[in-house]
């Protein structure tokens, strides 16, 4: 059987979608809201986010992480990143929540539902927030791929893009390289401006002669 060709997905999210998006999501304070917040702030798969247990987290001291186990990824390996503030700040408030209102954390999920996967569903508040906001042909996936260019846009490289996201080949990071290259650019433009503007007179100065 011949497959068809599978070619990869290139939504870019504008910067005018990403702040309706964001604004829209701030008004919902649901299960599946702060699921999204999730995958928003670190460009982890959807299925990553919704299935978080508290035993992957480390979120009390100063270096809060994400331990996610090989068994659960696309790639096999495990792998650990780092909780920005905002991520760290909004899962100890979901467990202060928990803990608030049942007593305790007694479900091993972060996002707990009574469906038979145990974990919440963040379809219908997706298609909510799209509905809302406007924006068209958009995938809780096109998060990641937005994750991944503003770290390629920053200047980031490559292999920490890779690493970032638990890709299994760095080849899977160079659909970024356009960001990549844009942030090389910009850095090479500042390195320039800052020098020739330090040398704005050098064109006044008379060479000095020999001998």
């Amino acid at each position: 059987v011949r497959f068809n060709t599978e070619e990869p997905r290139a939504r870019e999210i504008a910067p005018e979608e990403c702040e309706r998006f964001v604004a829209e999501l701030a008004k919902h304070d649901t299960q599946s809201a702060k699921a999204i917040r999730i995958l928003l702030l670190t460009g982890a798969r959807r299925t990553e986010v919704t299935a978080i247990r508290w035993s992957d987290l480390v979120l009390d001291g100063k270096d809060p992480e994400w331990r996610r186990k090989g068994s659960r990824l696309k790639g096999k390996r495990d792998h650990t990143v780092p909780l920005s503030p905002p991520a760290q700040e909004l899962l100890v408030a979901i467990r202060n929540e928990t803990i608030a209102r049942d007593g305790a954390v007694t479900s091993p999920f972060v996002f707990p539902s009574d469906t038979v996967t145990g974990y919440t569903d963040i379809r219908r508040m997706w298609l909510l927030i799209m509905r809302r906001t406007g924006i068209t042909d958009l995938t809780p996936h096109d998060l990641r791929h937005h994750f991944a260019s503003v770290l390629a846009s920053s200047g980031s490289s490559v292999t920490l893009i890779a690493a970032m996201l638990a890709h299994a080949s760095p080849a899977s990071s160079h659909r970024y390289m356009h960001a990549f290259r844009d942030a090389k650019r910009e850095a090479t433009e500042r390195v320039a401006a800052t020098i020739m503007g330090g040398a704005s007179d050098m064109t006044n100065v008379m060479p000095m002669k020999r001998g």
